[in-house]
C-alpha cells in the first residue's frame, strides 16, 4: 500500500489530532484524504455519531472527499442516505423535550435507531477501499506528509 507514504500520512494525522483542532488549517489538496480517513476511522470506532461529535466536517464534506477519491459507490450511497436525517446532539434533543423525560428518551431512541442502522450498513460493506484510494490520491498528487 506504500508503507512509507501511509506512515507519514498517519504521523501528519497524529499532529492534527494532538493540536486539539484536527479539522482546522488543512491545506485544500490534503482535505480529501484527511476527511475521508478521519470519517472512515471514526465510523468504525464510534459510528457516525462519534464523527459528528468529534469533527466539524459535514456529510457534504465527506461526500466530496469520497467522490474526489473515487471510493466504492456503496460507501457513497450510505453517506448519501445518512444525509437524509440531520444528526441531533443530546443537548439539541433535550431542548426539544426539556420538560418531559419520557419524550427525551423517545427522541434519543429514535435518533439512535436510525444512526445504528446507518452504522451497520456502512460497516457491513466489504469493499471499503478508503485507505487504498487515499494512498492512490497521495501518490497521484505528490502530497508530502513527511515531518
Amino acid at each position: 500500500m506504500g508503507e512509507k507514504i501511509w506512515e507519514e500520512f498517519l504521523e501528519y494525522l497524529k499532529k492534527l489530532v494532538s493540536s486539539g483542532v484536527p479539522d482546522a488549517d488543512i491545506p485544500a489538496q490534503y482535505k480529501p484524504v484527511v476527511i475521508a480517513h478521519f470519517f472512515n476511522s471514526e465510523v468504525y470506532r464510534e459510528g457516525f455519531q462519534g464523527f459528528f461529535e468529534n469533527y466539524s466536517f459535514s456529510l457534504d464534506d465527506v461526500l466530496s472527499a469520497f467522490q474526489i477519491l473515487k471510493v466504492s459507490s456503496e460507501l457513497i450511497q450510505v453517506v448519501e442516505e445518512a444525509k437524509t436525517n440531520k444528526y441531533l446532539t443530546d443537548d439539541e434533543l433535550f431542548e426539544q423535550a426539556s420538560d418531559d423525560e419520557d419524550m427525551y428518551s423517545e427522541l434519543m431512541d429514535e435518533r439512535d435507531l436510525f444512526w445504528d442502522e446507518i452504522n451497520r450498513k456502512y460497516c457491513s460493506i466489504t469493499n471499503n477501499d478508503v485507505d487504498k484510494r487515499a494512498v492512490d490520491y497521495i501518490k497521484t498528487h505528490g502530497l508530502d506528509f513527511s515531518i
